[in-house]
Parts: C-alpha cells; structure tokens; sequence
C-alpha cells in the first residue's frame, strides 16, 4: 500500500481527494490577526475579501513536523511526501523532520521520501499524479523515487500576476513602481528557477498579451509535448483558464491538460514568515563576506546578524575554519530579551527580574526551557501558586508571541533595525568591557549536549576572548524533545545546501 501526502499549498481535484491514497497536511494563513487554517474549512472568497482590505497583506506559516508525523501513521508501507518549494517555505524541512522523529519512534518497515517540488500549486499536483502513476505500474519504492526526482528537475512552472497589491503590501514593491505598473497595466510573468525561487520572465500591458507571452515562454522551453501533461490552475477565472489551454493547443500538442481551480492560495514572495526564505541570496553574500575578512585577518571577532542565523554562522566558521570563539552571531540575544520583558508584564514584575532563555534557533524552532525560568530566584512554576495570577501564563502562546513579534515590527515599521541594533551593542559592550556577561548568542557547537555539525544560541560567557565558554542549562524531558527538534531541522537545512 502506499500513501501520498501532499502540503496545502497543492491543489487536489476532487477525483484525488476521493481518491484514498492521498492525504493533505495543512498550511495556516494570517491576515491582520485572524489566523486561517488552509484545510477542508478554508473559505476562498473570504480569504480575498480579507486580503484585499488589508494593509498589510497575508502571511504564511508551515506545517509543523508533528503534522507531518500524523499524516505518516497508517498501513500504508510506502509515504511519499511532496511540499512546495524548499526555496519558498519551511515546509519541506519540516517534513524531513518529521520523516527522522517518526522514524526514530517507530520500528516498523514503513519507508518514507519527502520531495521537494521546487513548484508550488498545481505543480505539487501533478508530482503526486506521477507517484501515482509509477506506483500503479508496480515500481518499487526505490525507483518511484529516482523516477519522480528526475521528473522534478524536468517541470517548468510558469505564472501571471493579476495584481501587484500584495507585492506592494509585503514591501517587495514600492508603491511609486506598484503605481506604476498599475497604471501602465503591467502584468508580469514569472517562473520558478530550478532551485525552486521565484524570478521574474518577462512582463507585458495587459492581462491578454501576459498570457501570451508566457505561453510562448513555455513552449519554447519545452520538449516533447506530447509525452508531458500540462497543469493549468487559476483563481476564479475558468474563462481565462479556458483560452490559454486552446491559446496552447494551436502550437502544440500535449499528452494531456487539465485545469484546476485553485483551493487556496499559493505562497507568493513576501507571504512567508520562515526566514528560511533568505538561504540561497545570503549563503552567497556571507562567503563573499568572509573571503574579504579572512584575506586580512583571522583574528577580529565578527558578530553575524543576517538570517537565516544560525545557519549563516555554521557556514562562515566551518567553510573558513574561523576560530569558533571569534564568531558569534546575535541569535536568541533579542528574542531573549522580548520574552522577559513579556513574562515580566504578564507577572506584573520588572523584566530585570526575570531570569529565562530562548534557546536554539533563531527561528521557528527556537524554544524556551521552562524548567531554568525563574523570577527572583523563585522558579517560574512555583511562582505562579506564590502570586496567585488570576490566570495560568499560556506558555505555548507566550512563545509564539515571542516568535513572530520581529515579523509583526517589520510589517508595521518596514524594519527591527533598533532591537537588533542593542542586541549587539550589548555583544560590543560585553567584548571591551571583558564583562563575561551571560548571554544567548548563537556558535558553532562542539559538543555541547553530545551536538556537533550546527550553530545555534546557548547561554555564552562573552570576554574580550568572544566565546569564553558555553553554558548548559539542565533539560527536562520537554526541553530535550524541543532541542532535538531544533537540532534535526538545522542539519536538515545545512545538509540541503552542503
């Protein structure tokens, strides 16, 4: 038996849905506040209402790994996973995580391969009608994978904006360029690179010669027609569906074309909240960086403050071989101090009271442990009988908070630049004052929690030396899931790009 798991961000016709081998893992989309599941409940039109009103525009977040572990359960022996785009999401690393805790818990012979689609929408559709299609015919596991991945380095996927307003809401447009190009009715055409980014084709007046254009885009890049299948997907507009497949059907013929109307929308630049969208731009920038510093000197202590953090960090130390000591990025310093300050309002103490660490990642899967909080040397537990507050603090609330409160200032300023900006100054202060302060900042581990291969943010003593030593606060069983969590997925990004 076999199974297809397939993020929200694919669009399945209703034939697949009743089909009983495929199974959906849900994205979750916010538009000012109001949180939107993207499952059977998600109200299409409701949710373009909201955009459209909105000044801001949606954000996205990804499937946690728990929800991918769920959708592996069941006879099915062989899984097979397909995401939207590694270069788009978090999705797909979440999966992979998934796929290794769920493979740790269970011991059964159930084989699982996540795919990265490269693609979004419709693009992850027709994946899964190829796994699909290679199971039917009695291919093992093994090659269903090798045939679907050689498959996936042959799609082109192809798009045409209808309006530029949730660019321009997101800050990847200026509004003097969206006035621009709305005045002019300018439409552009864009596609995804091979990495799975989204870049820009081409671009025309009008919605009619857009289309055009990019058919005429698409079919000079693409071979054999007739033994490919071609997946249109619109967002209420079957008429304009319609006339680009007979657009197509005059050049050229394909072996088949089916059209799906969206149930969802898909992940567009800017939607996203994972910081994991800058990898591939600012791996690049970072190893420019530092072959410029280490031509002159191995010496200086460099502070990191790009995103992703953590993985930035790694990178500049292990392919430098810089000393561990000299490079510190500013990690969980800034999410630290949100946190206090959040507890301590919530607890009706001044935030210098609260001593409590956001540890990890400097992301989605950083975490707090609970068990080291404490206010005024009472442990934060015990404090909550002792003050007598009217209500218990949501902890899993109170770390989504802290989560996603940089996001929300860059929505709301366009920038964080003073936060991170103390952050490190308070690196600076600590380095030429020798202060040994106590502070989270993310560095390369060596062996810390029996973790190696990854940067992420422990308590530091920072000297005028950098990284004096690490600190490791005692886990409970909750704390060592959620660093296991946060270890499994950093690898599983390094690795991708190593």
């Amino acid at each position: 038996m076999y199974k297809i798991v397939i993020d929200s961000c694919g669009e399945l016709p209703e034939e697949l849905k009743q089909d009983g081998h495929y199974e959906t893992v849900s994205l979750e989309l916010e538009v000012d506040g109001c949180r939107i599941k993207d499952d059977s409940t998600f109200n299409q039109l409701d949710f373009l209402r909201r955009v459209k009103e909105s000044l801001k525009g949606p954000k996205s977040s990804c499937p946690s790994p728990e929800q991918y572990m769920d959708a592996y359960e069941g006879e099915a022996d062989h899984v097979y996973v397909v995401t939207l785009s590694g270069g788009l999401s978090g999705s797909y690393n979440s999966a992979v995580l998934g796929k290794n805790l769920y493979e740790e818990e269970h011991t059964d012979a159930k084989k699982i391969y996540v795919f990265n689609s490269k693609s979004a929408s419709i693009g992850e559709t027709i994946i899964g009608m190829k796994i699909q299609e290679f199971e039917e015919a009695g291919c093992s596991f093994d090659e269903v994978v090798e045939k679907v991945e050689e498959y996936i380095q042959s799609m082109n996927t192809y798009f045409v904006l209808e309006t530029l307003e949730t660019l321009r809401k997101n800050g990847r447009l200026s509004n003097l360029k969206a006035f621009i190009a709305n005045s002019l009715n300018i439409k552009p055409v864009m596609g995804s690179t091979k990495e799975g980014l989204i870049c820009q084709l081409d671009q025309a007046r009008g919605m009619n010669k857009a289309l055009e254009r990019m058919v005429k885009d698409m079919i000079s890049k693409t071979k054999d027609c007739e033994n490919r299948v071609l997946a249109i997907a619109h967002c209420n507009c079957p008429e304009r569906a319609k006339a680009v497949k007979e657009k197509i059907e005059k050049i050229a013929k394909f072996k088949k074309i089916i059209i799906i109307n969206t149930a969802g929308p898909s992940i567009q630049p800017g939607n996203s909240r994972d910081r994991m969208v800058l990898l591939q731009t600012n791996v690049q920038v970072m190893k420019e960086i530092m072959t410029q510093i280490t031509t002159y000197t191995r010496s200086a202590i460099i502070i990191n403050v790009s995103n992703p953090m953590d993985i930035l960090t790694y990178i500049a130390q292990k392919e430098f071989n810089y000393p561990r000591n000299l490079l510190i990025g500013t990690g969980t310093l800034l999410d630290t101090a949100r946190f206090n300050k959040m507890l301590a309002d919530l607890c009706g103490v001044d935030a210098k009271n609260v001593t409590g660490f956001v540890l990890g990642e400097h992301g989605g899967t950083s975490f707090i442990p609970w068990n080291a909080v404490n206010i005024v040397g009472i442990p934060f537990h015990d404090f909550q009988k002792q003050f007598g507050l009217k209500e218990p603090v949501d902890c899993e609330k109170l770390l989504h908070e802290v989560k996603v409160s940089g996001l929300d200032i860059v929505e709301l300023k366009g920038y964080t630049s003073s936060g991170i900006a103390l952050s490190v100054c308070r690196l600076v202060g600590a380095i030429m004052r020798n202060e040994r302060a106590v502070v989270p900042a993310s560095v390369v581990l060596e062996g810390e929690y029996g973790l190696e291969g990854i940067a992420m943010s422990l308590p530091c003593v920072i000297s005028r030396n950098g990284v004096e030593r690490t600190l490791q606060i005692p886990l409970d069983k909750e704390g060592a899931k959620n660093l296991k969590i946060c270890y499994e997925y950093l690898r599983n990004v390094i690795e991708s790009i190593s």
